[in-house]
Parts: structure tokens; C-alpha cells; sequence
């Protein structure tokens, strides 16, 4: 089983890789689009994070779950 934890961090690097900004100054509870994230990248950040876990999930989980911590506990839940 995946945590939380492990979620958080995967999301954490897709972030790191695709914004290039410092893994120390994310913040599992600032928005996506504080993150600087824009559609395109959410659209990478959501295919890696279906082909990672096996799951299909909707663009519109970005609005509805906008921190890390927020979509890693939804993607968590649909683990179980």
C-alpha cells in the first residue's frame, strides 16, 4: 500500500522536475497555481501521477483538491 507520505513525495518531484524550483521551498498546502503551475503543466503532472498509480482521474481534481496535500489524499483514498 502507498501512504500519504510517498504520494505527497512522487508529487513532490513532478513538481521539482517540471517548475524547477527548490524542493525545500514547496508547501504541501500552497496551491498548484502558487507552485507555478499552468493547465500544461497539470495535464504532465496528471498523466504521471495516472501512469504511477494505475488510476484515471479527472483535470478538474486540480481545482477541487489544489494542494499536494489535498491530491495526495484523494489519490490515497482511491488506492484503497
Amino acid at each position: 500500500m502507498t501512504s500519504s507520505i510517498e504520494i505527497q513525495n512522487f508529487i513532490i518531484e513532478l513538481i521539482v522536475n517540471e517548475t524547477k524550483i527548490d524542493r525545500s521551498s514547496i508547501d504541501i498546502d500552497a496551491s498548484f497555481q502558487e507552485l507555478g503551475l499552468d493547465s500544461i503543466n497539470s495535464m504532465f503532472l496528471l498523466e504521471e501521477i495516472e501512469n504511477k498509480f494505475q488510476l484515471t482521474l479527472s483535470p478538474l481534481y486540480f481545482w477541487d483538491y489544489p494542494t499536494i496535500r489535498a491530491f495526495s489524499g484523494l489519490i490515497s483514498e482511491k488506492l484503497l
